[in-house]
């Protein structure tokens, strides 16, 4: 900000000193004096010229200064008259992240493929979770080309398995027989009787367990009334996963103990999950912003493991 302070200069000759000024300025812009004496006369040389001369006239240099907001003040009975100019910076830029929401939902994962096709050795993580998955996002926005980026945070209740109820008999696992079952993998068993052991089938011991879910979300710009989302996430809290092997040749079975039928999976196996699809908004948000409410639409992998489709209801307590 620059402010010039001027003091007022009234006298008789104001108006020819005034003509002399814009006289002389209007011939030094136009061209007209070139060369003084001979030499080329440099545009600094013009410009000092220009101040030399508005000084002699009596008048200063703000006289020639493009139209402008002015006042004037008195201080001490003389009339001082000021101009504020107010500079304003075009070159800075928005920051990468801005505004900011929070997201709540639930979503269902129906599996379209899984590696175990019900024949052979089955692992717990294969198995289709028949509950809902509940989360919570924390979004960004970044420019308007890039969309937004976020936290999320999942909690699902995968199939848990007790090594520990598994009966002293059992020789093998093998699935379930229909939808009814209250798990999807039975177990064999050897029942013993008054003449020979028995086949027979229980249910295996599993149970609903506790996993948590933590990863990072993106979401694309709008094109047709679509945005591009992908999900990358980790488990960070699940079930120990266990394989179940199927039932050997019966003749082996006398010499078959209950815990040659498991083998531990490894820790990292099955913990990386990715989605990828679209997203909807439902409804139209006033002022500008997006809807509270979306639908979500995704393809479910699990790197190594099953293929599913995941489907999602979201909503936001905060506008954006």
């Amino acid at each position: 900000m620059e402010r010039l302070f001027v003091p007022a200069k009234p006298s008789a000759g104001a108006t020819d000193r005034w003509l002399v000024a814009v006289v002389f300025v209007a011939l030094m812009f136009l061209g007209l004096p070139q060369d003084v004496g001979g030499a080329p006369v440099d545009v600094p040389a013009q410009a000092f010229l220009g101040r030399r001369c508005a000084w002699t006239c009596g008048l200063s240099p703000e006289g020639f200064a493009p139209r402008a907001e002015r006042d004037s003040i008195d201080i001490n009975g003389r009339s001082m008259t000021y101009i504020a100019d107010i500079a304003i910076d075009t070159t800075a830029s928005n920051p990468l992240l801005g505004a900011e929401d929070w997201w709540f939902g639930s979503g269902w994962t129906s599996l379209l493929a899984q590696t175990w096709d019900g024949v052979g050795d089955v692992s717990t993580l294969d198995l289709a979770e028949n509950r809902p998955v509940f989360f919570v996002e924390h979004h960004r926005n970044l420019s308007r080309r890039e969309g937004r980026l976020g936290l999320r945070v999942e909690y699902h209740q995968p199939w848990r398995f007790s090594a520990h109820e598994v009966l002293d008999g059992v020789k093998g696992w093998i699935p379930a027989a229909g939808r009814l079952e209250s798990t999807p993998i039975r177990q064999v068993v050897l029942v013993p009787d008054s003449l020979a052991y028995e086949r027979d089938t229980l249910s295996a011991p599993l149970g609903s367990g506790h996993g948590i879910r933590v990863g990072l979300m993106w979401e694309g710009v709008e094109r047709g009334g679509v945005r591009p989302r992908v999900d990358v996430l980790g488990s960070v809290v699940r079930p120990r996963p266990w394989v179940l092997r199927a039932p050997d040749d019966p003749a082996f079975w006398p010499a078959l103990r209950p815990e040659d039928t498991l083998i531990e999976a490894p820790a990292w196996k099955g913990r990386m999950l990715v989605r990828a699809g679209g997203v909807v908004d439902l409804g139209a948000g006033g002022g500008g912003f997006r809807a509270a409410s979306q639908f979500r639409l995704q393809v479910s992998w699990v790197p190594g493991g099953s293929l599913g489709l995941h489907a999602g209801i979201s909503v936001s307590p905060t506008r954006r």
